[in-house]
C-alpha cells in the first residue's frame, strides 16, 4: 500500500466519523434554536451558533462534505449580520432567527447523510 492509499483510507475513516456524528451535530444546532427562541436578546446563543457554523464550514469541507460546507458558509454570514443587529432589532427578529436556523437544520441534515465528494 503506497503513501496516497494510506491517506485516503485514513481519511475515509475520518469521513465516516463525520458522517457517524450527523446526528449529535444536528442536536447541536436544535438546541442552538431552542437558546434562540428562549432567550430573544441574548447575544450569547448567536454568537454559539456563529461558532457552530465556522467549525462545521472547515471540518465538512476538509472532510469532502463540500456542500454543508457551503451551506454552512452562507448561513454563518447571515448570523453574522444578526450579530450587527441593533438590540431592539435583535428582539423583533428572534422568532425569524429560530425559524431560519430550523430552516438550515432541515436542510443540512440530508447533506451529512450524503457520502462526502470523493478526493482523487
Amino acid at each position: 500500500m503506497d503513501k496516497d492509499e494510506k491517506l485516503r483510507i485514513a481519511l475515509r475513516g475520518l469521513q465516516q466519523r463525520f458522517a457517524a456524528n450527523a446526528e449529535a451535530t444536528l442536536a447541536e444546532y436544535a438546541a442552538l434554536a431552542d437558546r434562540l427562541r428562549e432567550a430573544p436578546g441574548d447575544r450569547e446563543p448567536i454568537e454559539a451558533l456563529a461558532r457552530q457554523l465556522h467549525r462545521l464550514r472547515g471540518t465538512a469541507g476538509s472532510y469532502g462534505f463540500h456542500s454543508a460546507s457551503a451551506l454552512a458558509a452562507r448561513f454563518e454570514t447571515t448570523v453574522q449580520a444578526w450579530l450587527d443587529e441593533p438590540p431592539q432589532d435583535a428582539l423583533a427578529n428572534a422568532a425569524a432567527r429560530e425559524v431560519a436556523t430550523r430552516a438550515f437544520i432541515a436542510e443540512l441534515a440530508p447533506l451529512l447523510q450524503l457520502q462526502p465528494n470523493t478526493i482523487e
